[in-house]
């Protein structure tokens, strides 16, 4: 159901348009805001927020089915609400976060899960930035956005729970989907 949602967003005229030239020149992250998807049909976008890993996995599937081009992405931008502090409860969830970037680490190459052939590994382009305590992390073509320290920014994401070598503590760390400076 939710493939279907995602197809028929896509495959509307202005999106369509957007795509073809966003293919032309070479570009792999189609950015759509939050509203739109709202408009289009609110369970779909309610189904971003809850389940968005699912969500986007699917969407990136069929970009790249309508497109042709092997990692295309959809990136969701301007939430209407912006998580001051991330909890427990977002755990899982896709949330905006805003803040200045304490530190941006430099960009490193990880290896592309799952991996098909462990002799011949694929990989991704990753960065980690520190934004108001918050642990973000870049994969792709997010890394090109040029984020450096001091830099006012919006992230939208999804939240994880990564845990640390001691006992049953976590840390909460964003996945970025989509970052601009402010």
């Amino acid at each position: 159901m939710v493939e279907e949602w995602i197809r028929m967003f896509l495959t509307q005229p202005d999106n369509l348009k957007r795509l073809r030239r966003l293919c032309a020149e070479g570009k792999t992250s189609f950015v759509v805001d939050y509203e739109s998807l709202v408009e289009h049909r609110l369970q779909m976008a309610q189904d971003l927020i809850l389940h968005p890993e699912e969500f986007l996995k699917e969407a990136d599937k069929v970009l790249v089915d309508i497109t042709k081009i092997p990692g295309m992405h959809l990136r969701v931008r301007e939430l209407n609400l912006t998580v001051v502090k991330i909890k427990a409860s977002h755990v899982g969830k896709f949330v905006q976060i805003e803040g200045q970037v304490n530190h941006a680490y430099k960009p490193k190459l990880v290896v592309k899960e799952p991996v098909d052939d462990p002799l011949h590994p694929e990989f991704d382009d990753y960065q980690e930035l520190e934004v108001e305590g918050t642990i973000v992390r870049l994969y792709g073509d997010l890394i090109d956005a040029n984020i450096e320290k001091l830099d006012p920014v919006v992230i939208t994401g999804t939240v994880r729970a990564e845990k640390l070598p001691l006992g049953s503590l976590f840390t909460p760390i964003l996945v970025a989907n989509h970052i601009e400076k402010k």
